[in-house]
């Protein structure tokens, strides 16, 4: 039986999330047939390129012009690509900067396709040699210091070579390097310590894996500054006022990656620090485009409201959940992080806090990626009971543990992620207490919880958010698991098993024994508990109906990838 406290709580939450949304779709599973990454080409094969994306024609066709006016929900804390690594940031500078490819708009809710960008095709010369072909005639923004040159496989070693060195993120991917160099003006040639199939999907397209050249840091360290950003992307910093507003203005040199993009002259992107304003704005006309980050009420309120506005929700392919400091007691205990598991109502809090959009799934591989993905039901059966709710074990395991009258802790969130952050903690306090687990919220200003939680993992007690993306089934897994995985690993995992399980799954070749693999990391995964992890939350975009060619997908970052085909048609 739930004790009062519980009832009364989640009561609360219904409350807080009254208004109602249609349940988000369940991902349709990919066939067989179609390739689930970036698969490996086996030697001299040659990646192709893949085709500049036609897109299809309203009634007077894609054309040039206007100012797309959106909002962040953070101001941007510090303007450092790589040493200083957050949303707040790269959300601006995804639309200054590029990557070597980026998502394909045939990407949906469920399937990731990449298409060169700064890159024109890869291939494996052998199984840990990759080479890359580049754009000829890419030119960088005509700002100083670029002054529109042309870039050249001299970046991309600088890049990769030099400030992905110093790149929390690119960590796993700089280690995996065993040497970077130009082998003409547009070839590069990566030489890997040991094979890694997955290391075209993991660092030539996703997050914060951006290109620059060496003339913006001529003489520093660190960028510190909003107009020290020149670079490749669509959009050229115009300017930027604190706590108020980032101007973005057209990059006509991006026609050198991409003719004719972007259709839009620029992008306002206004700071609204909290999401009712932002909705507020969107419904009374001030803002052309947001988007949402769970919030499953504010979904609901702007379709019921505002049945103009057109648009999307994908299940998030970001796992969230909570994390622990499993090198100090009492989370070093697998017994106390089981017990947590089995302590938590997942159904329940996806229709209380989730108000029914949330996609059960209890691994760091989401179900998003088809074949690597480890149901639950197909999990052994010993282990799938640590998922289900079950209070009266979880107490038995805390009092085999030595806590039979349960133990004080801490669970951190931090408001700009939202309310559906905030009911996972409100609801993780709520059931930790049923089984003796007197857990205090603390609510961190966003700096410093990437600071302390994201970042250096130096927090003690709990925390609570998201993992990391999902693209592939490594980066869920190495960055978040494996001990040498600095930046990512904000639950001090440091468990030898499963470093050689990963380092296995690394550098297997063959995908069907890759998948044999990840499903038994999943299963041990499921067993350690190293993470809790919760339904995923929908991510959704609204826009109003003359913003045309928006093909949402469901990523804070990245947004770049879609929204450059998006074109005004007012």
């Amino acid at each position: 039986m739930r004790t009062q406290r519980l009832v009364v709580i989640l009561a609360g939450l219904t409350l807080l999330f009254a208004a109602a949304c249609g349940p988000a779709a369940t991902p349709t599973p990919r066939p067989n047939d179609v390739p689930l990454t970036a698969t490996p080409l086996p030697p001299q094969a040659t990646a192709q390129p893949a085709a500049t994306p036609t897109l299809a024609p309203a009634a007077t066709g894609p054309r040039q012009g206007g100012v797309l006016r959106t909002a962040a929900i953070e101001d941007v804390r510090a303007w450092e690509s790589f040493e200083y690594v957050s949303n707040d940031n790269y959300r601006v500078l995804e639309w200054v900067h590029t990557r070597l490819a980026r998502m394909s708009p045939e990407a949906g809710c469920d399937y990731y396709p990449m298409q060169p960008e700064l890159a024109t095709s890869w291939r494996w010369v052998d199984d840990r040699t990759l080479e890359i072909k580049l754009r000829q005639g890419a030119k960088f923004q005509s700002l100083p210091p670029m002054k529109g040159r042309e870039f050249t496989a001299d970046d991309v070693v600088f890049t990769l070579g030099t400030k992905w060195l110093k790149a929390i993120r690119q960590k796993p991917l700089t280690d995996a390097m065993e040497s970077i160099k130009a082998v003409d003006r547009y070839t590069v040639q990566i030489r890997l310590k040991s094979p890694f199939p997955m290391f075209v999907d993991k660092g030539l397209w996703t997050d914060y894996e951006i290109i620059v050249g060496p003339e913006i840091y001529e003489g520093k360290t660190k960028l510190i500054s909003w107009n020290e950003h020149v670079g490749l992307g669509p959009f050229m910093l115009k300017d930027y006022t604190t706590g108020v507003k980032v101007v973005l203005e057209r990059n006509p040199n991006y026609a050198t990656i991409r003719p004719g993009l972007p259709y839009l002259d620029g992008i306002d992107m206004l700071i609204i620090t909290d999401v009712p304003t932002q909705s507020a704005a969107l419904r009374s006309g001030k803002l052309d485009y947001m988007y949402l980050e769970g919030e499953p009420a504010t979904i609901g309120e702007l379709r019921r409201t505002a049945p103009q506005l057109k648009s999307q929700s994908c299940p998030s392919h970001t796992p969230v959940g909570l994390m622990m400091r499993t090198d100090l007691p009492p989370f070093n205990d697998v017994r106390v992080r089981q017990a947590i598991s089995m302590a938590i109502d997942r159904e329940a809090v996806n229709k209380t806090v989730y108000l029914g959009t949330g996609t059960l799934s209890y691994s760091p591989i989401g179900p998003i990626l088809g074949l690597y993905h480890l149901p639950l039901d197909k999990a052994p059966a010993e282990l799938r009971r640590i998922a289900e709710y079950r209070p009266e074990e979880a107490k038995k395991l805390l009092a085999e543990a030595g806590y039979p009258k349960g133990f004080k802790t801490e669970a951190i969130y931090t408001p700009p992620w939202g309310a559906i952050q905030r009911g996972i903690a409100e609801a993780s306090v709520s059931f930790l207490a049923n089984i003796g687990i007197d857990a205090s919220l603390n609510v961190m200003e966003y700096g410093r919880f990437s600071e302390v939680v994201l970042n250096k993992a130096s927090y003690e007690g709990m925390g609570v958010g998201w993992l990391g993306p999902g693209y592939e089934a490594e980066t869920p897994t190495w960055d978040y698991y494996h001990s040498k995985a600095t930046g990512r690993n904000r639950s001090r995992v440091n468990d030898p098993k499963l470093d050689k399980m990963l380092e296995t799954v690394r550098v297997t070749m063959d995908e069907n024994k890759r998948i044999e693999l990840y499903h038994e990391i999943q299963s041990y995964i499921l067993q350690q508990q190293y993470y809790v992890l919760f339904p995923l939350p929908p991510r959704s975009g609204f826009w109003a109906p003359y913003v045309k060619g928006v093909n949402f997908k469901p990523y804070i970052t990245n947004q770049s990838d879609f929204m450059i085909y998006a074109w005004m048609d007012k």
